[in-house]
């Protein structure tokens, strides 16, 4: 409720985000009725770059690996991706491995 006028008709001011680089500001509130600020928006200054490191991460046979990164909301050192590892030996292996799963163990003469 106002204490100006008395209304129950309120308007709420978004707040802004603060980010390393730019000033936010809290949520407010005014009455649609008179205009009295019933609760003043605030600034919340900005607080800096804190960069947070990504570590690397190594390739497997399953998936891919990538070099280490660094953020701080926006990609300082963006990390690259490293492709997943080939082995053909290693392919042909899994590759054999499924085909045994996929023949009913009678005809594989288990």
């Amino acid at each position: 409720m106002c204490p100006n006028c008395g209304s129950f008709i309120i308007d709420i001011d978004p707040g802004t985000d603060v980010t390393c680089t730019k000033d936010g500001i809290t949520e407010g509130r005014h009455c649609c009725e008179c205009g009295e600020v019933i609760k003043a928006q605030e600034i919340v200054h900005s607080t800096g770059h804190e960069y947070e490191t990504v570590a690397a991460v190594e390739p497997t046979y399953r998936q891919d690996g990538a070099t280490e990164g660094k953020h701080c909301g926006d990609w300082i050192v963006e990390p690259e991706i490293i492709p997943k590892k080939t082995d053909r030996f290693h392919y042909r292996r899994r590759r054999r491995r499924q085909q045994d799963h996929d023949i009913p163990a009678q005809a594989r003469g288990s």
